[in-house]
């Protein structure tokens, strides 16, 4: 019997060049595509969320820069990566997302978060505005298709 592939754009974001970065999730009628590194951070969320409960230091928010060097290589880069990376740095951007949204929930101001936050932010804009560049030059290179009438 052969399995029917539903990618559903809540599950993946990807589309279908992409898909290589997606786990396969064999379900019932057919298969699910799940981003690898978005199923990394839900369960990054799910699992720190009791851990920040707990005791809010038992998870640094410095480990968020862990993460960051598979998605800028891939990003800015010819760099392909593999799943077991991109669940893993999902699951350590889980890890961050839960702590921040305990710090949010009890209303607590701390100076690590506001400056781990604010370098991922930055880092994220600078590694967009790169990629674009990058993106807009491939652009300019490739050749131009004429189409006549």
């Amino acid at each position: 019997m052969t399995r029917i592939v539903i990618n559903h754009m809540l599950l993946s974001h990807h589309g279908e060049a992409e898909q290589y970065r997606c786990l396969v999730v064999p379900l019932r009628r057919g298969c699910y595509l799940i981003c690898a590194r978005c199923a990394g951070a839900f369960a990054g969320l799910v699992t720190g969320l009791p851990l920040t409960w707990l005791d809010s230091a038992l998870i640094s928010p410095w480990i968020l820069f862990l993460a960051l060097p598979d998605w800028i290589a891939f990003s800015l880069l010819a760099y392909r990566g593999s799943n077991p990376v991109r669940v893993a740095s999902g699951f350590i951007i889980g890890l961050v997302y839960a702590q921040n949204l305990n710090e949010l929930l009890h209303l607590r101001i701390r100076p690590d978060l506001w400056i781990v936050n604010g370098l991922a932010i930055a880092i994220y804009l600078a590694t967009v505005w790169l990629t674009l560049g990058k993106h807009r030059a491939n652009q300019q290179n490739s050749p131009k298709i004429h189409h006549f009438q």
